[in-house]
């Protein structure tokens, strides 16, 4: 058959076709597709103008691209095939604009031979590529339907590439959208953050601004403004002492019903008015529903009390007469409304009766009916006090006079300041002046603002006799536990204070208080300007009038302070010459107890490795686990029976009952040894006397053979050319060198 060979039924391998009962998806369908198509471009012959009919000839109905019977095969070629999906062999692609081709491999075979599901792929003239869905599984239908544009039921080339245009276009604007919904998200949270962050804001600011621009306060019952001055309300009410009664303008009078009046045992008693009776800056006299009178004078006593007459059984008492304070709201109070004339008339009325014009009115336990006369009083603004008082001499005083007034704020310390009232004095919203009670040493001092003496009658401070007093320097000052943890005691430390200093006040102090005990801690600001001799010498004349007064004396050494490491020398120095005077003082006093005891603080807090935690921020005062344990080693010291015969303790243990002194000491900076000390002859004899020293490097650097350097054993501390520590020279004289310090004993 012209060159061709015809194949037998019994061979025929199937036509292309897609087994659509796999789990293959039709992504994958289509993929085989174009391989298809991809080969058949590739294999196609042109076209020889074969007739419509001849394509339809065919023995499946299928004609090769070149017109020839599909069913026969040109000897020697091998014919593109399509693979049913699944098998061994790559499907040919689906190109785009070019003719299907059919499956040019398969012989020509019988129709009634097809297998029933597969897939023909058609060539027309004008080489255009469809699917038929009819020879497609109804399963499928719905997953390509989209892609038949006009519902014809066959699927183009042309309207597969338009319907999968139209989707990436879809899902590349879906995406799009995607983004520009999370950046709308991303947008609106930002802007509600701060949003939110605007809204705090603007609720701060305006706090502020209204915290800030706030000018009134409340002063006892009444409204005032920043100028002191009472702020006119109707609803205001105020509590006023009876005798007020008289300044007031007349149309108050008319307000009283009812009278609360002190009794004799401290009750209040609430009576209502019968009758009222005032003469103008002159006298006031209410009587009560029950036949009693309360009534103010100027004439009697200048109008400093209130006299009550009450019948007998007059709520199951017995009735009687007694008087209160004029200037006590609560003694004898009537309520009124508040007004600036009502302000201006109660100034008029303290006036009178002694308060200051806009001072503060009696309290109520002020009020004690046998009371004759306040004892103690805040004077007006200024430097003096009122007549029949006088100066408080003493801290512990100003603190007793302070516990009997009703001031918001309480001690704060003590001073000697020329700028500021002598004795006693209580600030409150004065510049300058922290709020509370001061007692200045100064005498006269002078006014300052609004400052205002506390003052107290003549002989209040007679019988303020105390357990302990504390007096010194800023260690004694910032002692804040001293009156808590020793009861009847009183604290005078001055920050800043010398030996010299308090030599200048103990006097008043020791012959007010009376104390059995003065702690006194001194000596530490003096070594900042002076040697350690006189500085010692100002020490035992403080001692020295403690004695005399019959009191004992109790010293706290100085401290191992990180932040004057180059004073530590001197300050062990001074601390020597005060043990040696307090074993010399015991030895002279025997049997009787030792009159000066010291603490070692120096030692035990270098054995403790003198941590940062036993100081305040400025490494130089204590903080309170620093005075945790001046607190425990002085209650020691003081309460312990062993005091009688211990003259020096350290960390809480006595260690010198005074029956031998110190056995190695350090000299001051030179190259001699205090008298009755000699030089250490061995450096064994250097090492071992550094167990008995408090030094802040206390390590054994070496010995030596130099004649620059203190013979024998020397300190050195922040000395030019010396290594911080302890050194032996050998040196048969050696010589004195900057700081270096010799280290003696007996």
């Amino acid at each position: 058959m012209d060159g061709r060979t015809s194949g037998g039924e019994g061979d025929a391998p199937p036509a292309a076709s897609y087994d659509t009962s796999s789990s293959g998806s039709f992504d994958s369908f289509l993929g085989h597709i174009g391989e298809d198509a991809n080969a058949a471009t590739a294999g196609a012959k042109p076209d020889d103008g074969a007739t419509e009919a001849e394509d339809k000839a065919g023995g499946d109905g299928a004609v090769a691209a070149d017109g020839n019977d599909a069913g026969d095969v040109e000897e020697g070629t091998t014919a593109p095939s399509f693979v049913a999906s699944g098998s061994a062999e790559p499907a040919p692609m689906l190109n785009s604009g070019n003719a299907l081709l059919e499956h040019s491999k398969a012989p020509n075979v019988s129709s009634k031979r097809r297998i029933s599901r597969r897939v023909s792929i058609v060539s027309s003239r004008t080489k255009s590529q469809q699917i038929d869905m009819a020879d497609l599984p109804p399963d499928l239908h719905d997953a390509i339907k989209d892609f038949d544009e006009d519902g014809d039921g066959v699927i183009t080339v042309n309207e597969l590439v338009r319907v999968a245009v139209k989707k990436a276009k879809h899902e590349e604007e879906s995406k799009l959208l995607k983004a520009q919904n999370e950046l709308f998200k991303r947008a609106g949270i930002a802007s509600l953050v701060v949003t939110l962050c605007l809204a705090a804001l603007l609720i701060g600011v305006t706090t502020f601004v209204i915290y800030s621009s706030k000018d009134t306060y409340v002063e006892g019952h009444v409204a005032m403004n920043k100028d002191m001055q009472p702020l006119s309300m109707n609803v205001n009410m105020v509590t006023m002492s009876i005798g007020s009664l008289a300044f007031m303008p007349t149309a108050v009078a008319a307000q009283i019903r009812d009278v609360t009046i002190r009794g004799t045992d401290g009750e209040d008693i609430h009576l209502s008015r019968k009758s009222l009776i005032v003469k103008a800056r002159e006298h006031v006299i209410l009587t009560t529903t029950d036949g009693g009178e309360i009534s103010w004078s100027v004439e009697r006593d200048g109008g400093r009390d209130v006299l009550i007459k009450m019948p007998p059984n007059d709520g199951g008492k017995d009735g009687g007469e007694w008087t209160r304070p004029a200037g006590c709201e609560s003694c004898t109070a009537v309520s009124i409304t508040n007004s600036d004339e009502v302000r201006a008339a109660l100034g008029e009325f303290n006036k009178v009766v002694g308060l200051p014009e806009k001072g503060r009115r009696l309290d109520n336990h002020e009020c004690d009916a046998s009371a004759e006369q306040q004892q103690v009083e805040l004077a007006p603004v200024g430097n003096d006090c009122s007549p029949g008082y006088t100066k408080l001499t003493t801290p512990q005083g100003c603190r007793v006079a302070l516990s009997q007034l009703s001031l918001s704020s309480g001690f704060q310390g003590s001073e000697r300041s020329r700028a500021w009232p002598g004795g006693c004095y209580h600030c409150d919203g004065v510049d300058d002046c922290i709020d509370g009670a001061w007692f200045n040493y100064r005498n006269p001092g002078q006014a300052n603002g609004d400052a205002r003496p506390i003052c107290a009658s003549q002989g209040f401070e007679d019988d303020l006799g105390i357990e302990t007093l504390f007096i010194g320097d800023s260690d004694i000052a910032r002692w804040e536990a001293s009156s808590s943890t020793f009861p009847n005691s009183s604290n005078g430390g001055v920050g800043g204070f010398t030996c010299d200093d308090v030599n200048g006040i103990i006097d008043a102090n020791l012959d007010t208080l009376n104390p059995n005990w003065v702690v006194v801690v001194c000596g530490e600001n003096d070594l900042n300007d002076q040697g350690v001799t006189k500085t010692f010498e100002d020490f035992q004349a403080v001692i020295q009038k403690i004695l005399n007064s019959g009191a004992r004396a109790l010293y706290l050494g100085t401290k191992p302070e990180p932040s004057t490491r180059d004073m530590h020398a001197k300050y062990q120095r001074y601390d020597a010459e005060i043990w040696n005077y307090a074993d010399a003082l015991a030895a002279s006093s025997s049997p009787e107890p030792a009159p000066l005891t010291v603490i070692d603080v120096h030692a035990a807090f270098v054995f403790f490795f003198n941590p940062n935690s036993l100081y305040d921020r400025d490494r130089l005062h204590l903080s309170n686990r620093g005075y945790d344990y001046w607190n425990t080693w002085a209650t020691t010291a003081l309460n312990n029976p062993s005091t009688n015969v211990c003259v020096r303790w350290k960390n809480n243990v006595c260690d010198d009952t005074g029956a031998t002194t110190q056995d190695v000491v350090v000299a001051q900076a030179g190259n001699v040894c205090p008298a009755g000390y000699t030089k250490l002859a061995t450096a064994q004899g250097c090492q071992d006397a550094m167990g008995q020293l408090s030094l802040s490097n206390s390590y054994f650097q070496g010995t030596e053979t130099d004649s620059n350097w203190p013979r024998g054993c020397y300190y050195c501390n922040d000395v030019a050319g010396c290594t911080d520590g302890v050194w032996f020279n050998s040196h048969s004289v050696g010589n004195a060198n900057g700081g270096a310090m010799p280290i003696c004993g007996r």
